[in-house]
């Protein structure tokens, strides 16, 4: 009987968005659960979002590894940009109240 991989090493990252630090982290479930998922934290914790990719169609293909890997990467920086680009605002605020919204300033006279 062939030995279960262990699940890939996951990625984690704190990001400051209007004012609050804000969680990333990905991890892989491994073969038996073969998912990817993402989760998105505020503050104390508190998840606000979360995505879960299934890659059961990859098992045991001879390129399992590196392309779980890159789906991992790709998950984890979508909801990177995601929440840089504003998109999560209205579920932070939700949370959280207010945002901290950061002046730009006009260079026009």
């Amino acid at each position: 009987m062939p030995k279960t991989p262990p699940p890939m090493p996951g990625f984690n990252n704190n990001v400051r968005h209007h004012g609050r630090v804000f969680h990333i982290q990905t991890e892989d479930s491994g073969t038996k659960r073969p998912h990817i998922i993402t989760h998105l934290f505020g503050d104390g914790g508190r998840i606000l979002r979360s995505i879960r990719t299934d890659y059961s169609e990859h098992v045991g293909t001879p390129d399992m590894t590196a392309t779980v890997k890159r789906m991992m990467k790709e998950q984890h920086k979508a909801i990177f940009v995601s929440l840089r680009a504003g998109e999560l605002d209205a579920v932070i605020e939700a949370a959280f109240g207010p945002l901290l919204r950061q002046r730009t300033h006009d260079t026009r006279e």
